[in-house]
């Protein structure tokens, strides 16, 4: 067996591997959304969490001859959570409270007429792994997703020295990467 080296390491681990703190979150709201184009920009800039989609291939097990012969089922992809940071205009909460208010209504329990067909409920959201000169290295299309919990705002007398911070779950019906077809 060979003895590497940290060279022999250093040249299979490219620039310096990559950062989890180096992304951009572009949200794209549905039409009708009030508000929808300077929120996303701002959301662009105060997205302080945010993941890369994930997926999950289901397991059908076949029986044969005593024995079960696993192969690839159905694709489900897990709800997709980000992270904002509120300032005093609370841009990004208010809308998001009015998205989640036109697919079913606070008061009125009934959807706005343009969000009855769901596709015209649904966003979009590009999701870029940047390295650390800023050069995109990785892009991920996050599609078919609404607000499913538009999260809690904590509020509180020990809060000190802290941004408020706004979660928000969506529910996603796929994604697609730079390298997936």
């Amino acid at each position: 067996m060979a003895i590497s080296s940290v060279y022999d390491f250093l040249s299979n681990f490219q620039r310096g591997g990559y950062r989890p703190n180096r992304y951009r979150v572009i949200l794209t709201f549905p039409p009708g959304v009030p508000a929808a184009i300077a929120a996303s920009e701002k959301i662009s800039f105060t997205c302080v969490a945010a993941q890369i989609p994930s997926s999950n291939l289901g397991v059908v097990d076949v029986p044969y001859m005593g024995r079960q012969v696993k192969v690839p089922g159905d694709k489900v992809f897990d709800d997709w959570n980000v992270s904002v940071l509120l300032d005093n205009d609370f841009l990004a909460r208010g809308v998001f409270e009015k998205w989640h208010d036109m697919l079913l209504g606070f008061r009125s329990n009934v959807a706005q007429p343009q969000m009855v067909n769901p596709i015209n409920s649904y966003a979009r959201a590009l999701v870029q792994a940047l390295d650390r000169a800023e050069n995109v290295v990785r892009e991920y299309q996050v599609e078919g997703m609404f607000p499913s919990q538009v999260g809690e705002v904590t509020l509180g007398y020990d809060q000190n020295d802290q941004v408020a911070l706004q979660q928000v779950n969506f529910a996603i019906n796929g994604w697609s990467s730079d390298v997936t077809s």
